[in-house]
């Protein structure tokens, strides 16, 4: 068997990339597999409620019928997990490193789903969204240091990432799933099937003007602190 980890954060795209890859058939089932609250919010049933039971679900659920798994994590998926080891159990184990260009799109993006309960355009909104200054800053320098989490955890371990970003995938997604296969190693033609892949984004008009009165409220050129 061989597969991948997907290491990211909340609002990268990261479920349109899951869903991408397990249409192929051929590169894996690739989900949150351990956090089972998110599961349960993403319509799906949670195959344990333990490390060790979410462990042995990547190797199973998560894979293909070709031997490739796959497995989502953010980095407090990443604390919970870290008592079974897997990274070190998981057969031949690639990393994928995926953001955004835009991180105060990401921002922006996280505080409303915050808001809202809407993780996917899947899912009807719980709440009511509404302009917070202070939320969206409180999101951007959490992003900040989830990748950064992430980028001390492959140069301490001397890992080299596929790095992949969110506005690329949007613009070619076919072009994304390829460079998986490749770093997989899987050969012969790999095909995505659109009609399995039914999310849309969520960036509205309102979106926009969120990110322009945040700017005009907490720009300022001449300190770097936040």
């Amino acid at each position: 068997m061989k597969g991948y980890a997907i290491c990211t954060s909340q609002r990268t795209g990261s479920t349109y990339l899951c869903r991408l890859l397990r249409s192929t058939g051929v590169l894996g089932n690739p989900g949150e597999y351990f956090d089972a609250g998110a599961r349960r919010r993403m319509g799906l049933e949670p195959h344990a409620n333990d490390p060790e039971g979410q462990f042995a679900s990547i190797l199973e659920a998560g894979a293909t019928p070709n031997g490739v798994y796959g497995v989502k994590l953010f980095p407090p998926q990443f604390d919970w997990a870290a008592r079974t080891k897997w990274v070190t159990r998981l057969p031949n184990l690639r990393f994928i490193f995926l953001r955004r260009w835009d991180l105060l799109g990401q921002a922006l993006s996280q505080a409303r789903a915050w808001q809202t309960l809407q993780w996917t355009s899947l899912h009807e909104a719980r709440g009511q969204a509404a302009y917070d200054g202070k939320l969206i800053q409180e999101r951007l320098l959490e992003i900040l240091r989830h990748n950064a989490r992430w980028e001390f955890y492959f140069a301490r371990n001397g890992i080299r990432p596929l790095h992949l970003y969110y506005e690329d995938i949007l613009a070619d997604p076919g072009r994304a799933v390829g460079a998986v296969a490749r770093a997989l190693g899987v050969e012969g033609e790999i095909v995505v099937d659109l009609s399995k892949v039914t999310l849309e984004v969520q960036r509205t008009a309102e979106t926009e003007d969120w990110r322009a009165r945040f700017l005009a409220e907490a720009r300022d050129l001449t300190v770097m602190h936040a």
